[in-house]
């Protein structure tokens, strides 16, 4: 197997760094649109609770297969069309919305309201309230929860690999139809996967220790 993987490291790499790139992108664009959500489903305007409610509901109870779909093979009718690696990208972004809204309106909701009082008392503005109240609180409480869904959207991003976008997976089945050897292959892609999530846990936990120490 360790044979196999350096006789092809350039091919895992490239798909490695495709799969960075779907992971990156969709948690960048899941996180903008999950704040949106995640503030709507906050507001006291119903029918945008209503809104981000029913979107939120429809995507976490329909499969992300579905959802990847929709984007690559069902807006084509309406004449919007996406290359795999930009459909696999908006797909796993608004499936990572959903999940990321609940995520950030539980912090929204962590921060004490008397700090948001006191904020108002001495006549901070609203949005110097959020940058420098709410969000660095909020940020702290969500942050292992944001870690987890960053691990998930790189394990996700496979999903890709059903409509060709050449990512890590993709890259595997590849060289599994010219070598035929299969168990090796799959063995040594779920390693590099198992690997990758360890970065990124221990990376996010050294992280995590100095934001603690900054902001307590």
């Amino acid at each position: 197997m360790i044979e196999l993987v350096i006789a092809h490291i350039g091919e895992f790499f490239s798909g490695f760094k495709i799969t960075l790139v779907i992971a990156l992108g969709a948690m960048l664009g899941g996180s903008l649109l999950g704040v949106l959500t995640a503030i709507f489903r906050l507001s006291r305007v119903g029918p945008l609770r209503m809104l981000s409610l029913s979107y939120i509901e429809l995507i976490r109870n329909t499969p992300g297969l579905v959802q990847l779909l929709l984007v690559y093979l069902g807006l084509p009718e309406f004449g919007i069309r996406f290359s795999p690696l930009g459909a696999t990208i908006l797909a796993l972004t608004i499936n990572n919305g959903a999940y990321l809204a609940e995520i950030f309106r539980a912090g929204l909701q962590s921060v004490p309201k008397g700090q948001l009082e006191a904020a108002a008392a001495i006549g901070l503005p609203r949005t110097a309230t959020l940058i420098e109240v709410v969000l660095p609180q909020a940020l702290l409480a969500i942050y292992p929860s944001l870690t987890n869904q960053f691990i998930q959207t790189v394990l996700f991003s496979s999903i890709g690999a059903l409509i060709g976008t050449v990512e890590l997976t993709q890259v595997a089945l590849i060289l599994n139809t010219q070598t035929y050897r299969t168990i090796e292959i799959l063995a040594a892609l779920s390693l590099m996967y198992v690997g990758i999530s360890a970065v990124i846990a221990s990376a996010s936990h050294r992280l995590g220790v100095r934001l603690e120490r900054r902001y307590h």
